[in-house]
């Protein structure tokens, strides 16, 4: 048992434009332990988990071909450095990554094709640094992010 304070702010932003979209999105948060009966809390103990910062922007652009219309899209994300427990045996660094998705799609008739990358930058950060919790004290584990993935797509309506 114990208390903490959470204090923060977030904001978003749409903006639109002819055929463009651009979005956006920012946290900012000051996490902390206050107290705790179960252990000695460190000064300034941020919560585990919580990122102090994380941002996100996204643009879309709809295209037009003649026949073909459809839409180009990058997507970028950050996630700020957390820690991810209280007990110094068991606390990891974890976060402090960004990821790049680019995709673009464009449809005619009742087809659709899309070309889509996740993790365009192949980007190995450590996205939460806990695995085998029977190991965790003796060694160095983390859960890097989905390698980088390129999907391609081809769909039909009725």
């Amino acid at each position: 048992m114990g208390g903490g304070t959470v204090d923060g702010a977030d904001i978003s932003l749409v903006w639109h434009h002819g055929g463009w979209r651009i979005e956006g999105g920012a946290q900012v948060q000051h996490a902390r332990l206050e107290k705790s009966f179960d252990i000695r809390v460190p000064d300034n103990a941020h919560l585990p988990v919580v990122p102090d910062l994380s941002g996100r922007i996204a643009g879309t652009r709809a295209l037009s071909f003649g026949e073909w219309a459809g839409e180009a899209g990058l997507f970028v994300r950050y996630t700020g450095r957390a820690r991810l427990s209280l007990d110094p045996g068991l606390d990891r660094r974890m976060g402090g990554y960004a990821t790049v998705d680019p995709s673009l799609s464009l449809g005619r008739g009742g087809w659709t094709f899309g070309m889509f990358a996740s993790n365009l930058l192949d980007s190995s950060a450590d996205s939460f640094a806990f695995g085998n919790p029977f190991s965790v004290r003796s060694t160095p584990q983390f859960t890097p992010l989905h390698p980088r993935n390129f999907q391609v797509t081809v769909s039909r309506r009725w």
